[in-house]
């Protein structure tokens, strides 16, 4: 009987060391999940391995005089946005940043003396949306305090092409309407998702769509910083009050100290940089 107890305690004491052996393991994985595999303390600088090593990366200084192409705007050198109102839309808090999906019928054309695919069409898919404060690109050397992102993908040849849209603090401190719809409604803490369904975004109205824009071949600004990606930084910034501003810090990992969330500027080296004008 005593060797049967002792066996039994044995027994149970092992039981006890695996059971707590996977615990600790869960919450090592649940404390690694809780956080971007990322982040902004270092500008990137420690982004190491995470990116690509190439010379077409993002974001740039735009420069006016650094354009090698300057054109005017027509037919064939004009967006055609083929966006709907957005409703039933879904917010998530990526912890540097606030991004909302795109829905199922928002495409975006893309220009055709600029975006030519072997298929035939230059249609690509509104993915999501998201945020970046301050601004990754700048505009002749300035920034500006948040930069937006309308991330649109080509499924049938792979290629991605980003709407770039500044904001400025308006001078009567008048909220955005827009960035209210997703502020207003953003979860707080990381990886949450909330499904906004009281309110509709009238899409079509958000992008200054007829404003002259720059193009260049760039990459993602976070890592696997893919290379490829069509950038169009839109000229006509919108605007925002300073309380949006905070509002949207306190919401990610701003609001904690971190540097911002905006990858450093990359160099241009010898990429063209086109410019559109009206």
């Amino acid at each position: 009987m005593a060797s049967s107890g002792r066996l039994s305690a044995t027994i149970g004491l092992g039981l006890l060391a695996v059971l707590l052996t996977a615990s600790c393991s869960f919450q090592k994985a649940n404390a690694q999940a809780s956080k971007p595999s990322f982040n902004y303390t270092q500008g990137g600088a420690d982004w190491g391995s995470l990116c690509v090593n190439g010379s077409f990366q993002s974001p740039i200084n735009v420069r006016t005089a650094r354009a090698t192409v300057n054109g005017t705007i027509g037919p064939d050198s004009s967006f055609v946005l083929q966006y709907e109102r957005l409703s039933n839309y879904t917010i998530v808090n990526k912890g540097q940043t606030i991004e909302f999906e795109g829905g199922e019928n928002n495409n975006l054309t893309l220009p055709t003396a600029i975006y030519k695919p072997t298929n035939g069409t230059s249609k690509l898919h509104l993915l999501q949306s998201h945020f970046h404060e301050p601004s990754e690109h700048l505009r002749e050397g300035v920034a500006y305090p948040l930069e937006q992102h309308f991330v649109h993908n080509d499924a049938a040849t792979g290629r991605f092409a980003v709407l770039a849209v500044f904001y400025k603090i308006d001078d009567e401190e008048v909220p955005n309407p827009f960035l209210s719809q997703i502020l207003n409604y953003a979860p707080g803490g990381y990886n949450n998702k909330t499904v906004v369904t009281n309110q509709t975004i009238d899409l079509p109205a958000w992008i200054p769509i007829n404003s002259n824009y720059f193009h260049y071949n760039g990459s993602l600004t976070t890592p696997p910083c893919t290379e490829g990606i069509m950038w169009f930084v839109l000229d006509t910034p919108l605007t925002m009050s300073s309380a949006q501003l905070t509002q949207y810090q306190r919401l990610t990992f701003l609001g904690g100290g971190d540097r911002g969330d905006n990858r450093p500027l990359q160099r241009v080296g010898t990429r063209e940089l086109q410019h559109w004008i009206k």
